[in-house]
């Protein structure tokens, strides 16, 4: 499973309750075109999904195939003049 900092699920977590008035939905990674491209979009979680939780709310839906391509990586903010972005880092081996 892809592991979230804390900053990350602060974040996740405003962009949901900023963008989302569904109870069913959460924010979902998602290949953005290339393979170490990602997205992020609003979705609902279905069986086999990964979800991440955070203060009892679910912030980040990943599907089961790319949480096994992200295992021991960790999604991270990080925070520029020209706006925030969320990265995955590669876990040192």
């Amino acid at each position: 499973m892809l592991a979230v900092t804390d900053l990350a699920k602060q974040e996740l977590k405003k962009m949901l309750f900023a963008k989302v008035d569904h109870p069913l939905a959460g924010i979902r990674l998602v290949r953005d075109g290339q393979p170490d491209n990602f997205g992020l979009t609003i979705d609902i979680e279905i069986p086999g999904d990964e979800v991440v939780k955070y203060d009892g709310s679910k912030i980040l839906i990943v599907d089961r195939e790319l949480s096994e391509d992200l295992s021991g990586n960790i999604l991270d903010i990080e925070y520029a003049a020209q706006g925030n972005n969320f990265v995955v880092i590669e876990k040192s081996k």
